[in-house]
């Protein structure tokens, strides 16, 4: 089985949250949410032999939560 390969620069957006609190001078702690989004893009593939044809949707998206704690030197 051949895998095909889709080189290309997808744009898109990033929306975001996040906070931090103090929980001594130098330690705090820090929650955050990201969620990006780079749209939908679609592809036509052709097998090796050129008989079959394929169209694929692929939806490129993620949620990201950190959660943390910094030491302030």
């Amino acid at each position: 089985m051949t895998y095909a390969a889709f080189p290309d620069i997808r744009t898109g957006y990033l929306v975001g949250a996040g906070a931090e609190w103090a929980i001594s001078r130098n330690v705090a702690v820090f929650a955050e949410y990201n969620y990006l989004n780079f749209g939908t893009r679609t592809y036509n593939v052709t097998d090796t032999t050129g008989t079959v044809n394929t169209t694929y949707s692929a939806r490129t998206s993620a949620n990201l939560a950190k959660l943390g704690i910094n030491y302030h030197f």
